[in-house]
This record gives C-alpha cells, structure tokens and sequence, in this order.
C-alpha cells in the first residue's frame, strides 16, 4: 500500500473512531440527562477511550460522584479540574472525592487555591474545614466499638429504625431485572426488610415487612410509632401504579404511612406534605408521634436537602412544615433524622464540618432554638458517608450505616456498643500529721469547662468516688470542720480515657501560728512580683478566705541563700507584701491580713550559703506560706 492510500484509510479509521465516540456521548448525554448515571458511565467510558470530549469526561466525573463511587469520581475531576471547561464547583467536587479516599492533604492545597480566586465559596471553606479539624473529631477514637452486622447483603443496606424486638431498614437485595433496578445506580429498587437478634446475638436472615409499603419503586427508610402500630416510609412519587415526575422530570421521593392491620401494613395514604415538585422523605417521629421530622429540598431551605418538623393537627393531617434553622441545616445536604428521647437530634450532614461525606451530628431539641450541633466523631464517622444512626433507650448502643468500605457505591449496616470512657477518681484523705483517715469530709468537684460541681461525703475510711470527663479540667475541694479547706487542681492530661486517677487529699488541722504552705507559690529570682503561676494558687487562697470570713492570717515571704542575708530579708518582706496587695485587689479585707519576710533563715533543703545547688532547688526555697494567727 503506497503512502496515499495509507493515509486514506487512516483518515476513515480517524473518522469511524471519531463518529462512534460521538454516537457514545450522545447515548451518555441521554442517560445522564434521565439520571441513569450507571448507564452513563458505561457510555462516557467507552466514548473517551476514543477520543477526549471535554463535556464527556465533566459528565462522567459528575455521574461517579451521584452514584458515590468516589475512586472514580477522584480519578476523572483530576482530569477535568485541567480543563478550560471546568469551574470552581468541579474544584470542590474533586477535593472532596480526594477527602472521601482519606488525602486531606491534597485536598487542603486544591481548596486554598481555590479560596484564593473564590474566598466566599461556601461548600470549599466547610470542607477545609472538615481537614482542619479532623483531628478533633479522632479524640474519643476509643468512645464506641463499630462492628458490622450479619444481615448486609451483596447491595446496600441502610437507614435501620427500631421496630419491636428488631430494626427495620432499607436495602437492595432483591435479584435485579431490568423492570425493577434503579436506572440511578443500576441496582435493585429499595425495599423495607425487618431483622431481630437472636438467642446467640446473631441477627436473623431479613423478611420483607408484609402488606402494602413495598411498591415495585424505592421504599424507605422508615420511622414507627411507639405502639408500632403505625409505618411512616419514603417512596417515590407515584399515583395508580405510575411514577409522577416534576417539571424538570425527575421524580421525587413522598412521605407515606400505612396501619398494621391484621398481621400485615395496610391502609396505605400519602401525607399532605407531599409536592411533586419537591422532595420529601427521610421521617422521624416524636415519642408522642405528633411531630414528624424529615428532609426535604423545598423552595425557600437553606440549600441542598434541610430538616424540617410538622405538627399533627387536630383533624390528624400535618401542619405547615418549619424549617430547623441555620443550627442544623446548611448549603448543602441533611439527612436521615433520628429522635432520641425528644431529647436529642441525630442527622447527617454534608455541611458542617466533619471527616468526609456524610457524617453524623447531634443536636439538642428544643422548641425555641435548636442547640450548636455536635460531631459524634470517629469511629462511628469516618471519610466515607455514615448515615442513619438511631441510639437505643439506654444510651449503651445503637445502629447506623456507612458507605466506608470500596469505592462508596454500597452501603452496609453496622452496630455500636458505647464504651464508658469516663475516668474514675479513687480518693483517700487523710489528716497531713497522722496519717489517719478522715471521714465527714465534704468533697465538692467542680468541672472548670462547665462550672459543674459534684459533691460527695468521706465515709469512716476516708475515701471517696466519682467520675471524670476526660475532656475536662477540674478543681477538687476538700472541707472539714477543723481543718483547713485542701483547693487541688486535676487535669485532663494526667489520665487516660477510661482509666483511674488515685489521689490522695491531706489535710492540716487549723492550729494558730501554725504555718501553711501554700503550694507552687514561686518567685523569679532577685524578683518580688507574683507570677501568673503563682496567682492561680493565691486564688485557692482567696476562694478559702472567702469560706472563713472567720479567720485572720499571716502570709510569710522565704528567698533561697542567694544573695546577702540583709537583702534576702528585705527581699523577702516585699515578696510577703506583694502576695498580700494581690488577696486585697481580690477582695480579701486587708485588717485580716498581715505579712512578714523571713529571708534565708527557713530554708526547707540543703542549699544554704556555699553550697552547691540547681535552679530548680534554689526555687524551693522561694516560697511563700500562710498561718492562721489569730480567730475574730
């Protein structure tokens, strides 16, 4: 074959190739178009493996990332974020594909770039966010054991709702045909499948709920009234066995309820809530079952999908729907509520910062304002989207259900047992001289984060128990008739979660002239100043005189060997006057307080004049104490 005809045919080779690649994008287009992202994938694939089409690659990067499949949805917006093409929501699409496969740092430089074009991007600053503060929400990494649960099938499993003795949740596990898959994802539509643990802590095979909430569309998830007589689940719009479609024809998802009658759900009836225009979906119910929560994209939110509540009116339909406020919901989505109690809220949002994806929050209920929300943190969150989580009557367990194992396609259901990472505080006190146990001591405990106080009473043996919260400071107090109030502060470092902290409290008899050393009251040297150190152990003092308005003392001043003996005196007698100015600006009457330098004379170790010593033992000798000299 000479040169031309060779060129020729490359040419018609160029142009089969090219017009197939065209025909592929055309066919993804369609599919895309009509949300069948899986179809699309196949199409955009084969379409650029014959040519690079800009617009194929935008879309089929978009259709792995509504079908959760983050892996390819990172590997393709890599691509598309080099286009011309592209704009600063394929940037955020692509940082937080890379936050879902757990490469914060990557993401954290595509999103300061991007900030530093757009620094009002609302969805990129919350997901910095998420990098910057995923260590934080690792703290209490040992607060819960996740495992997952034997009942999750080859597709997704989610959104479990406790129902009688067992959980009722969504799932595709039903044998796909071309009548019944999801042209979204390619997989089986969702049913409503219920599951109990048995005698072996094993949860028994599922069984689709009997009766009329399983159509041949998506079902779920679900909610139940306490007397689980009563079924409110999310379907797809539909009316006389068609699906109805909005004005940009897709169809939305409604809120349905059905009666358990006679062994089976019936009566099934839509909620006036419904809008074919609109979502709405996801319930959950108040112990009382007058309010509903649920989710919904209705016009006028705060973007993507919002939490809202209704009310049951008297004639049983359902009140104009509130929005929770800015609190709970944000630009982007909110998800399968849970009530605990009607006390605590628990959802998932994309929106507040957390680990990646979907993660849970929780919130306090209230009817004025809901409270800040709170991460629940790992390991029940993770990069993946972990939804779904329900907390049972005693707080110890619960369930939920995450995405976070391959590509993020699959939803699984996993359980949790809570772990008590409370520390417990086991105390003795003691008289300082005897050694002897001292009982009738009360021993107050005050959180410095929250100004909670927790008081117990020493019993004949002196000793004591409570709990502390390893996220918080504390101040200890120990009081007895007789005896000078013992102020001991207890950090959160000094103990691990879920371990014990022993102390031991001694406390000084009050005795006039009897002096008292108040602890780790130091000095610079050459210095006379009191030291922000030193203040916080002055305030022990302020908050005891405080108590015993009753009593006068004498705060006496200690320098180390240092220095002349007549200047260590006088240096002394200012430090003594220094502590004292610093009790009478907090409050203290100054006519029940007088002062004295002792110098050198009172050294408590080794280190008198000529004698070799560190800095740390000079210190030791800087000191300052009180005694009670006489009582009013």
């Amino acid at each position: 074959m000479n040169r031309i005809n060779f060129t020729v045919v490359l040419c018609c080779v160029m142009i089969v190739i090219s017009g197939c690649a065209g025909m592929l994008h055309k066919q993804g287009n369609h599919l895309y178009e009509n949300l069948a992202y899986k179809g699309a994938t196949v199409k955009y694939e084969k379409a650029l493996a014959r040519k690079e089409i800009p617009d194929a690659r935008i879309k089929l990067a978009d259709s792995y990332r509504q079908i959760n499949n983050s892996l390819e949805a990172e590997k393709n917006y890599a691509k598309v974020v080099q286009l011309k093409e592209s704009n600063n929501m394929h940037k955020v699409f692509y940082a937080d594909a890379l936050i879902k496969n757990g490469k914060c740092e990557h993401a954290s430089f595509v999103l300061e770039n991007l900030l530093a074009e757009d620094p009002s991007n609302k969805h990129a600053i919350a997901l910095l966010q998420s990098c910057e503060k995923r260590a934080s929400f690792m703290v209490d990494s040992l607060a819960a054991k996740v495992e997952k649960m034997n009942i999750n099938s080859a597709n997704s499993d989610f959104a479990p709702a406790f129902y009688k003795d067992g959980i009722v949740f969504s799932s595709e596990r039903k044998e796909a045909k071309p009548r019944n898959s999801s042209d979204w994802t390619g997989r089986p539509y969702l049913d409503l499948y219920f599951s109990k643990e048995d005698k072996d802590n094993k949860w028994t095979t599922p069984v689709e709920l009997k009766g009329d909430v399983n159509s041949k569309y998506h079902d779920g998830p679900a909610a139940f009234s306490k007397d689980s007589s009563v079924i409110y689940f999310t379907r797809n719009t539909y009316f006389n066995s068609k699906v109805k479609r909005d004005a940009l024809g897709i169809v939305n998802l409604a809120l349905y309820s059905a009666k358990w009658i006679d062994g089976e759900w019936k009566d099934v009836k839509p909620l006036n809530l419904n809008n074919p225009e609109y979502s709405v979906g996801h319930p959950a119910l108040s112990t009382d079952g007058k309010t509903l929560y649920f989710i919904s994209d209705m016009p006028g939110g705060y973007g993507g999908t919002d939490l809202y509540k209704s009310k049951m009116q008297a004639d049983s339909t359902w009140g104009k729907p509130e929005n929770l406020g800015a609190k709970i919901n944000t630009h982007a989505d909110e998800m399968t509520p849970s009530v605990y109690n009607d006390s605590l809220l628990f959802f998932s949002s994309e929106g507040h910062p957390g680990m990646g994806g979907m993660d849970v929050f929780e919130s306090v209920i209230s009817d004025k304002e809901f409270s800040d929300v709170v991460n629940v943190g790992y390991p029940v969150n993770t990069t993946g989207d972990d939804m779904g989580y329900i907390l049972s009557p005693d707080m110890k367990h619960g369930y939920f259900s995450s995405n976070r194992d391959g590509n993020g396609e699959i939803d699984n259901l996993y359980g949790f047992v809570k772990v008590d990472l409370m520390i417990k505080l086991s105390g003795l006190v003691v008289d300082k001289i005897s050694q002897e146990p001292l009982d009738q001591v009360v021993v107050e405990l005050v959180n410095k984060e929250t100004g909670k106080t927790e008081t117990v009473i020493t019993g004949p043996d002196g000793t004591f128990n409570m709990k502390l919260d390893p996220k918080a400071n504390y101040t200890l107090n120990a009081k007895k008739d007789g005896y000078v109030t013992k102020i001991m502060d207890i950090n959160k470092d000094e103990t691990k979660p879920g371990g014990t902290k022993i102390v031991k409290v001694e406390m000084e008899k009050i005795v006039v002239d009897q002096p008292v050393v108040i602890e780790n009251i130091f000095y610079d040297f050459d210095k006379a100043n009191v030291r922000p150190d030193a203040a916080l152990e002055l305030d022990k003092l302020v908050a005891y005189l405080n108590e015993r308005p009753d009593l006068n003392i004498e705060l006496g001043s200690h320098c180390d060997s240092r220095g002349a003996d007549a200047y260590n005196l006088d240096l002394s007698q200012q430090r003594a006057e220094s502590a004292v100015n610093y009790l009478v600006k907090k409050g203290i009457n100054k006519d029940r307080l007088s002062y004295k330098g002792y110098g050198e004379t009172e050294l408590v170790n080794k280190c008198s004049n000529g004698v070799p010593c560190s800095a740390e033992e000079h210190q030791q000798n800087r000191r300052t104490e009180f005694k009670i000299v006489r009582k009013n």
